[in-house]
This record gives C-alpha cells, sequence and structure tokens, in this order.
C-alpha cells in the first residue's frame, strides 16, 4: 500500500507531546512493507516552522524523512497546476489550503492512504451524530 505522511504528521513528530503514539504507527507500517511518501511541498511547510537558529534540527528532520520515506514526490506540471489554482483557498485559511494541496498531491501520485494528525477538543463536536476519528482516538 501506497501511504502520503502528511506536514501535520512531521510537525506532530517533531513538536507534539503525543508524538511516542506515532512512532509505533508508522513502525508498523514500515513492518508491513507499506510504502511511505511525502512531498517537498510537505517537508517545506515543516521547514518553514523551525527556529532560525535550529539549522542542526533541521538536518536530523530531514534524515528522519530519508530514513522513513520510499521517497519524497517533487513538484511536476500538474501539482503547480493545483498549487495555482488553490490560490484563493491559502486565503481563506491555511489549514484547508494545505490540506487541499497534501490530498491532491497524493491522489496525483496514486497514493492509497493520506496520514493526518490533528488534535480537537474531545466537545468540539458536542451535537454530532456521527463519530469523527482522527488516527489516535475517537473523537464524539
Amino acid at each position: 500500500m501506497k501511504i502520503y505522511i502528511s506536514s501535520s504528521v512531521w510537525k506532530a513528530l517533531l513538536w507534539n507531546e503525543e508524538n511516542k503514539k506515532i512512532l509505533p504507527i508508522l513502525e508498523s507500517y514500515i513492518h508491513e512493507h507499506h510504502q511511505l511518501y511525502t512531498s517537498v511541498y510537505s517537508v517545506l511547510n515543516v521547514f518553514s516552522e523551525f527556529p532560525k537558529d535550529q539549522k542542526e534540527k533541521e538536518r536530523s528532520f530531514l534524515h528522519l524523512v530519508n530514513e522513513i520515506v520510499e521517497e519524497i514526490l517533487s513538484f511536476d506540471k500538474e501539482t503547480l497546476e493545483i498549487l495555482a489554482g488553490n490560490v484563493h483557498t491559502a486565503n481563506v485559511t491555511s489549514l484547508f489550503h494545505l490540506l487541499s494541496v497534501e490530498s491532491s498531491t497524493a491522489l496525483l501520485s496514486g497514493m492509497e492512504e493520506v496520514l493526518y494528525f490533528e488534535t480537537a477538543k474531545e466537545n468540539l463536536f458536542p451535537e454530532s451524530k456521527l463519530p469523527l476519528r482522527n488516527l489516535f482516538r475517537k473523537m464524539n
């Protein structure tokens, strides 16, 4: 199975206190011989979050990415068209724009699954009848 790792998973690995829950999941994918991918867009998005004085941590992150993924997907013509077409979503919300671009990149690259990491308050959707799930826990 081809699985795309989004920038939200990379950021959680680096900066979220729940990162110890992520590593076993990624390890299980590797042991089950799934192919893990990410894109230049996702890596650059994570790099934009690093403080300027943490160059060593940037190198460590890039080493981690190279160890885990089969390939870092580059930009191609279709991806650039999606980026250009989604410029209006960047003004609405940066998270929506990011999810849109990463999902589109994964779809165009033939991924079967996309991994996202999101945390939310348990009472965020108090009247929801549909159970919502993220990677790590059930919400409502």
